[in-house]
This record gives structure tokens, sequence and C-alpha cells, in this order.
């Protein structure tokens, strides 16, 4: 590990968080393994390959895994990888990524941390039994999250089918 203080920590740094800095760069800068902090902003880095994003997700620090299952340019299969992972942060990030899975939200709803339910709750790709579930659960932020889903039935009683 290379000391933070060095000019070649703070230009690696520089890099890993600026959005001109190109994919290939961030890969490279990957590659030299220079320190968790760096790994840290290359998976928040909008421009970081896929591929890249995909080695990240298995890195040790949670922060960093975090990051990976927030970043746009991840791979479906990399959040479903996330998708089990034991951090709840890490697990709301997989829940609240657009490119999630439906299937993935519907299992994901079915946690008890409030703070997966809340995002499977905003994700438009919810389905809409998902969302009426939520819309009755225990916790009142999560009903009121699932209530304002643009699929939130506006008569649910049409929805169920009932006569009543």
């Amino acid at each position: 590990m290379i000391d933070t203080d060095s000019d070649i920590y703070r230009d690696a740094q520089r890099k890993a968080e600026s959005s001109s800095t190109s994919p290939e760069e961030l890969d490279s800068l990957f590659k030299q393994n220079i320190g968790p902090m760096i790994q840290y902003l290359i998976a928040y880095n909008p421009n970081c390959l896929p591929e890249t994003l995909s080695e990240l997700a298995c890195h040790n620090d949670v922060a960093v895994r975090w990051r990976v299952a927030s970043n746009p340019n991840t791979k479906v299969e990399t959040l479903l990888f996330l998708s089990k992972e034991l951090d709840p942060m890490v697990v709301s990030e997989v829940a609240g990524h657009c490119k999630c899975p439906m299937e993935t939200l519907m299992q994901l709803g079915k946690s008890t941390h409030p703070l997966i339910l809340s995002a499977v709750a905003e994700n438009p790709n919810t389905d809409i039994n998902t969302i009426v579930r939520l819309s009755q659960g225990a916790d009142l932020i999560v009903r009121a999250l699932a209530l304002e889903h643009p699929k939130y039935p506006k008569n649910l009683a049409d929805w169920l089918d009932v006569d009543w």
C-alpha cells in the first residue's frame, strides 16, 4: 500500500475521482491496488468499466461493494451477486438500482430490513403485487413509499377484483 501523503497516492485519488478519467485509466488504476479508498473512488466513478465493477464486487471492504451496487454501469449479474450480501446498505443499493430485475426485487421485498424494503418500494421496476404487500407492512415509511409508488392501484378493490 502506498503512503496516503505521497504524490503517487494523491494523483491516483485525483484520477479516481475525476469524471474525465477514461474507463481504461480507471481499470489500470484499479489493477495497481493502491488502497481501499482509491478502490472506493473507482467503484463510485460513473466511467468505471462493468468488468472492473464485477471484480470490485468481491472487495473485502463493504464500502467498496456498496459503491459497486450504486454504480449505473454495474452489470445485472454483479447486482445478483451483491443481492446475496449480508450488509443491508449494499443490498438496499441493489434494490434501488435501475437495472435490478423484477424477480430479484420480489425476493428482496420479502426482507425484514426496512432499508431494503424502502429501496424496493421506491424502485420503479417493482411489481404491483410486491408494492401492494409492502403497503400493508408494519414499517410506516415503507408503507408510505409503497402507497406513493406509481404502480400502486388507484382503486385497490378494482385491482383485487372484489365485488364489495
